[in-house]
């Protein structure tokens, strides 16, 4: 029998069982490695080999093996062969008539608690070996746990490596002492730690402060009635009574922007490792979770919120070294630009965010991103349900109030507009003098005359420079934007602009207007020009003597003095330039450069992302603008939805799914990191098959033009169309529609395939011209006798005979532009001069 000599930490609960059928209790001990002393047999000591035993003890004390059903067994010992560590898994079930000593042979590799029950299978005795170190190189590393109460039977397990226990009844009077937590005077939010029940001549830890926080103060000690003395966080103690301890808090000194180098707060999730055993799940079960972090050499709490609300999970009370989240859960911390954040994960990460950013494809366990927003706080939501450990923030160095100070600093900006694909790309210097650099098309197409999207054009009296070709949609009044606003703190004045300027194929004068404003200001204008023509020299363009012709296509505009008053602004900067031709013509403007000085002091103001997508992809497009990596907080943002055939736009949503607008156009104010989606919806869509029979097909017109899917006119649900057909006296006449109509015109409703004919006659002629379709010389005719093949409309010189062709102004080859259905076509003499009079039509009919 054994006096106590040392005491260690335990939860002492007086629990009586029922006994099970081993012999009367005895001291004893077993040894189950594999050195001198051991009880397992040769065959057992083989890894991974199981073994089960009992123990039986002599009247002098000697413990030795026996069977496990053996009369005068006093415990059954378990658990499996470790050559290195003793044994895993193992457990010793003893009947014991009351207070008991236990004592543990520990691992340096074991760090996991050791459990006793009782006959009940309550927990009575739990203890983790601190800094544990290995009993098979020192006896003397051993851990104890006192088990106080009335005869039961002990099960001791969950010691993870364990080589040697010894099991002793002790008679000592045992007293205990409960360490009680109370609020006091203070006020915070959060929990209070449990209170802890303690036996006499045992140490016990104040806990870690994770659970309580007080805004600009740090929980530094706990003070002890009936004592002056003030414990700190994790300090040890050894209660003498029963004792209430009431937080102490100290207003912090300095806050997490005030750090001079790295800090590195890392929220631990780990009961192992000092966390309490939490449990929080659902709606109203919010927390804040603290840690601390040393800035500037002073310790301080730093709150981690905790939000559970949306289907999250925080348990971690069935692990000592992990902690389930559930998918939703939300974790907002402190954060800044170039912040570092990290967790540790049971299983690979896919699906949680940082930031909104996904860390998708991330195989590893320990995933890490860097945030780019300048939020002062990033959330982190967990979308892979799964154990974790920690979560953790490095925060680099704040830099200082106050940026970099400008002084008339030169300042240049150049859109090449040689990309109509990337038609936005520009250069500028100095760099970050600028928050915003963008191009407004407008309803400018980037198309050429011919209609071909995303051309380019080169112009000979401008060798060098590539256009993108504009065409306007307003006959000229419609212009391109180019955007430039300063970053905060400072200003710009603009002192010359310019740019290349042309004209594709087509006669225009003054056509070019530049002006600029500032903000929602006045526009200003700067000047007007003539843009040479592509493909002729000054001298053989209609309007090279023009006073405002931009000479090689160049333009530059100095700025006055008044001007430059007007435009100085540390506001939204457009410099706006009209394209100079009609509608069915392109131009284009090229080499945009904006000079000027910058004044005044960065501010460090938060700059935010920015994403906006179409769902599904196949239902429209999106476009932002100004486009910009980064937004300056409160910068507004020109939102546009345009839906592909076959859907409708439904509206845009953010990030968590709530409507933002309803309009496919909107204005956006930034004010944090974002992710928009434009939403679409499938809608039906239905063929009109339309046939012409008896004259050509574009004699029936449609409006709108339908929507060629797979060679079939399609057309969304619900869509009118307009079908007129149209007739020549004396050369073809309208009859009917098959549905039996013969009004010339109707309207139809695509609430399903329509298939539908129009019925023409032609009268009694040998050939005919209407010059809808292309051709202006040997031109065939486009209403002619069935049995004839006519050809042959020329244009004959009286004086030699020649044929000559013409300038074709006909419906297809016009593009709609200087043409008529059915006019007659405009012709060129050989001479230039317009005189018809050496020329006559011939035509050939065979």
């Amino acid at each position: 029998m054994r006096k106590i000599t040392k005491l260690s930490l335990t939860f002492l609960l007086l629990m009586v069982g029922t006994v099970v059928s081993l012999a009367a209790f005895k001291d004893f001990s077993v040894q189950v490695n594999n050195q001198d002393g051991t009880f397992l047999t040769a065959e057992e000591q083989v890894q991974g080999q199981s073994f089960k035993f009992g123990v039986a003890v002599s009247d002098a004390g000697v413990s030795s093996r026996v069977a496990a059903d053996d009369a005068s067994s006093v415990a059954t010992v378990q658990g499996t062969f470790h050559s290195d560590h003793g044994a895993t898994g193992l457990t010793v079930t003893v009947p014991v008539e009351g207070n008991t000593i236990i004592t543990i042979g520990t691992c340096t590799f074991s760090t996991s608690a050791v459990t006793v029950k009782n006959s009940n299978g309550e927990t009575v005795v739990t203890k983790t070996p601190a800094s544990p170190a290995c009993w098979k190189n020192d006896h003397a590393n051993t851990m104890e746990l006192t088990y106080v109460g009335g005869a039961t039977t002990l099960t001791i397990s969950g010691m993870g490596y364990c080589p040697f226990v010894k099991v002793e009844k002790t008679d000592v009077v045992i007293k205990k002492f409960t360490a009680t937590f109370a609020a006091g005077d203070e006020t915070f939010t959060g929990t209070l730690p449990t209170a802890i029940e303690v036996t006499e001549g045992e140490e016990v830890a104040i806990p870690l402060n994770r659970l309580m926080y007080k805004e600009g103060y740090t929980l530094t000690g706990w003070k002890q009635s009936g004592s002056s003395e003030t414990l700190a966080p994790g300090a040890s103690f050894k209660p003498t009574s029963d004792v209430t301890l009431t937080p102490v808090f100290t207003a912090n000194t300095v806050n997490l922007s005030d750090r001079n180098d790295v800090v590195t707060v890392k929220w631990d999730f780990q009961r192992q490792n000092g966390a309490p055993t939490i449990g929080a799940e659902g709606a109203g079960k919010n927390f804040t979770y603290v840690a601390q972090a040393v800035v500037n050499g002073v310790t301080i709490d730093v709150p981690m919120s905790v939000d559970v609300s949306n289907k999250g999970k925080f348990a971690n009370g069935n692990w000592t070294d992990w902690c389930q989240l559930n998918g939703g859960t939300k974790l907002t911390i402190p954060s800044c630009k170039g912040a570092t954040v990290s967790l540790e994960s049971y299983s690979a990460t896919t699906t949680t965010t940082i930031d909104g950013v996904a860390l998708s494809d991330n195989t590893s366990k320990t995933c890490t991103a860097e945030v780019a927003s300048k939020s002062e706080t990033v959330d982190v939501v967990i979308g892979d349900g799964s154990y974790w450990r920690y979560c953790q923030v490095v925060l680099p160095v704040v830099q200082s109030a106050g940026g970099k100070t400008y002084t008339n600093e030169a300042t240049t900006v150049e859109w090449s507009m040689a990309d109509p694909v990337n038609y936005s790309a520009f250069t500028v210097a100095p760099e970050g003098v600028f928050s915003t650099v963008g191009v407004d098309l407008g309803n400018v197409r980037l198309m050429d005359q011919n209609g071909n999207e995303n051309a380019t054009g080169t112009s000979s009296v401008s060798p060098g420079v590539t256009f993108s070709d504009m065409r306007p949609t307003n006959d000229g009044n419609d212009f391109v934007s180019w955007n430039l606003k300063p970053a905060a703190g400072l200003t710009f004045t603009p002192t010359k602009v310019s740019a290349y300027i042309v004209r594709f194929g087509t006669d225009a004068e003054n056509g070019v207007t530049i002006s600029a404003k500032a903000g929602e200001g006045d526009a200003v204008i700067l000047g007007n020009f003539t843009a040479p023509r592509n493909n002729k020299s000054q001298a053989d363009d209609k309007y090279g003597s023009s006073a405002n012709y931009a000479v090689n296509g160049f333009v530059e505009i100095e700025l006055n003095a008044d001007q430059q008053k007007a435009l100085t602004t540390g506001d939204m900067l457009s410099f706006m330039g009209t394209i100079g031709v009609g509608n069915a013509k392109a131009g284009g403007i090229a080499k945009v450069t904006v000079t000027g000085i910058i004044n005044g002091t960065t501010a460090d103001v938060a700059k935010y992302t920015l994403s906006a997508v179409a769902a599904p992809a196949e239902g429209g497009s999106v476009s932002t603008y100004p486009i910009s990596d980064e937004y300056e907080e409160g910068t507004e943002v020109t939102l546009t939805a345009t839906e592909n055939f076959g859907y409708d736009f439904v509206n845009w949503t953010d990030g968590e799914g709530k409507e933002v607008s309803a309009e496919a156009k909107f204005k956006y104010a930034v004010n944090a990191n974002s992710a928009l989606t434009a939403n679409f919806k499938k809608v039906n869509t239905y063929e009109l098959a339309l046939t012409v029979d008896g004259t050509n097909d574009y004699m029936v017109t449609v409006n709108p033009a339908p929507t060629v899917v797979d060679g079939k006119n399609m057309y969304e649900e619900g869509s009118a169309v307009e079908l007129t057909a149209n007739q020549y006296e004396g050369l073809v006449t309208f009859n009917n529609w098959s549905d039996g109509e013969t009004s010339s015109s109707k309207i139809v409703s695509m609430t399903g395939d329509v298939k539908l004919t129009a019925v023409y006659s032609q009268a009694d002629i040998i050939a005919g011209w209407d010059f809808y379709k292309a051709g202006n010389s040997g031109r065939v005719a486009d209403f002619y006798a069935q049995d004839n093949d006519a050809d042959a409309f020329n244009l004959v010189s009286e004086v030699d005979g020649s044929t000559s062709g013409w300038l074709d102004k006909s419906t297809v080859a016009g593009g709609g532009y200087e043409s008529f259905k059915g006019a007659a076509v405009n012709w060129r003499t050989g001479s230039g001069n317009g005189d018809v009079g050496h020329y006559y039509w011939q035509t050939k009919v065979n």
